[in-house]
């Protein structure tokens, strides 16, 4: 029988588990993903990508690519009402629909807008379309991917993972080795039940009934382009929503609370006469291409994380679709998990530091699944846009956990999903400023990614030496940046382990707007970022004077170590 040594196994291959191959990769950590369907999905179950998950994919080098593949979508807002789609976009005047246009934009480019605090903005990509671009940048950085091939069992000991593998096609089975798994199989969520996590749940919310069809709509909806369109019709009540703005089409559809829909219920035939009653347009062509029944209902596992084994995507989450968070939620959970894995594997941190996750990502998805319920059927008015900077964004609040420390005695909480934090505070993602680094323009975010970075403010090269000195004596992966808002030649050298670089803040506003300024920051102080680029540790300025308790390279060591879990 065939074997695989690995450090991490991937169970599923959806957006989760391809996202967790693509983080372990970015830190150098073999991974081997099975994924039991033959191909990525071809049901375009999510679309939107909100700012802190495309800043990810921006870290991946994947946004441009993601972006282009969903620019069909590019002008589709707004939720338009009616009984049939003609009823519904005739009901739109031309200023109403230029109205929901121009506030996502002014959302996104206006001024205190997602530009501002983010280098890219939220974009739509239909998850056929992303899947097949992170399994092909997957492999190509040496993720070895399975399809095709269903994980059959595993057992878990002190030090990792033994499980069994099938080939669909010929049956063979094999066995793979590996220090941890990641189980992001999905809603299924076999994984979870093996290993009899509970979980919090709610519903169900509805019966729905997703069809993905071709129809020839261009003409009626070009220059009426919408987000999602509620169709109240007798014969098919749901939500129609684009895929290409053409000819590509899904519509969910709601059913009797009280019957569990069939898939083979519900013909091609069928489902197209529902499409004709619900669209509105006489003689329509319609091609049903795939019908796939599911239920609206929550669950959120009591805990992601038992042994070595870890939850991610909807396999640690399921909730109702209304906000269209699922695949936002997913790419940060891997993203949160690959970094701590790979630094405990490395032997840079301590095993602890796994715990954070379970302890960091949990209470995300709870708010998440709160919201979900609060939001059940919360579909808008004609025309109104119902979000926010900080729903666009969909990232912005705070982690509480001992990865994260705070700058009194009282624990950090976490912030309400609604709430944008990006000041600097420990839990929150760094600000974003445009700075030039070795005359490029990038952004802060741009400097973290891979380990840790002590971005320190104009007066802080105190900081930056003790960071060269830290970094050699503790064997760490740290890095260090003097922010400073002067033009002049970039001061880079390297001692010991650590880089020690000077950027320059490009940040529109001068210093009193610059970005020590949005870091709440003094000019002698300093931030310790992650490597998933949230802000660990904040020094507001520089202690004065001498003593243990006032050298930078002590305290830089002992917030390092403290994040990374040192008992």
């Amino acid at each position: 029988m065939a074997h695989t040594d690995t450090t991490v196994l991937v169970a599923g291959g959806g957006t989760a588990g391809l996202s967790t191959a693509l983080f372990l990769r970015q830190h150098n950590v073999a991974c081997t993903l099975v994924e039991r369907c033959e191909r990525t999905s071809i049901h375009p179950r999510a679309r939107g990508i909100l700012g802190r998950t495309g800043e990810l994919f921006r870290e991946l080098g994947l946004d441009d690519p993601l972006r282009a593949a969903g620019a069909e979508l590019g002008l589709s807002f707004g939720r338009p009402r009616g009984e049939t789609l003609r009823a519904a976009l005739d009901a739109v005047s031309p200023e109403q629909h230029a109205k929901a246009q121009e506030d996502v934009i002014d959302l996104v480019f206006g001024a205190g807008g997602v530009l501002d605090i983010s280098p890219t903005g939220p974009f739509r990509c239909p998850q056929e379309a992303m899947e097949p671009i992170l399994l092909a940048a997957a492999r190509e950085r040496g993720a070895d991917v399975r399809f095709a091939t269903e994980l059959t069992d595993f057992q878990q000991d002190e030090d990792g993972v033994s499980a069994m593998v099938a080939d669909r096609k010929s049956g063979t089975r094999h066995t793979i080795r590996a220090d941890y798994l990641v189980a992001a199989d999905g809603a299924g969520q076999h994984v979870r039940e093996r290993l009899g996590i509970g979980a919090e749940r709610g519903g169900p919310f509805g019966h729905m009934l997703s069809v993905l069809f071709h129809a020839d709509l261009a003409e009626l909806v070009r220059g009426r382009e919408f987000g999602a369109a509620v169709l109240e019709n007798p014969k098919a009540c749901g939500v129609l929503r684009p895929i290409n703005n053409t000819d590509r089409w899904v519509f969910l559809m709601f059913l009797d609370l009280g019957s569990v829909p069939g898939a083979e219920e519900y013909t091609p035939a069928r489902c197209a006469e529902s499409l004709h009653a619900a669209i509105g347009v006489e003689d329509l062509d319609i091609d049903v291409q795939s019908v796939l029944p599911w239920t609206a209902e929550l669950s959120v596992a009591d805990t992601f994380a038992k042994g070595r084994v870890f939850l991610a995507g909807d396999a640690a989450h399921r909730m109702p679709p209304w906000r269209g968070q699922a695949a936002t939620i997913a790419v940060q959970d891997a993203h949160n998990l690959a970094w701590k894995i790979a630094a405990v594997h490395a032997g840079k941190a301590y095993p602890s530091l796994l715990s954070t996750y379970d302890a960091e990502r949990r209470p995300v998805a709870l708010e998440y699944a709160r919201e979900s319920i609060l939001r059940d059927h919360d579909l808008t008015d004609v025309g109104r846009v119902d979000q926010s900077v900080a729903r666009l964004m969909g990232g912005g609040g705070q982690y509480a956990s001992a990865a994260v420390l705070p700058e009194d005695d009282r624990p950090a909480k976490p912030l309400p999903i609604g709430e944008l934090v990006l000041d600097g505070r420990p839990g929150t993602r760094v600000p974003h400023a445009w700075v030039e680094h070795e005359g490029r323009r990038i952004s802060t975010l741009d400097l973290t990614g891979r380990g840790f970075v002590l971005l320190a403010a104009r007066d802080g090269s105190a900081w930056c030496d003790a960071v060269c000195q830290v970094a050699w004596r503790l064997g760490a992966d740290l890095t260090a940046y003097r922010v400073d808002p002067d033009a002049g030649d970039p001061d880079e050298r390297r001692r010991g382990g650590g880089k020690y670089g000077r950027v320059v803040d490009k940040s529109d506003g001068g210093e009193a707007d610059g970005w020590a300024a949005r870091a709440g920051l003094t000019p002698t102080g300093a931030l310790l970022v992650r490597p998933d680029g949230i802000v660990g540790w904040r020094c507001r300025a520089r202690p004065r004077g001498v003593g243990s308790d006032r050298d930078p390279r002590l305290l830089i060591a002992e917030a390092y170590l403290k994040i990374v879990g040192r008992p």
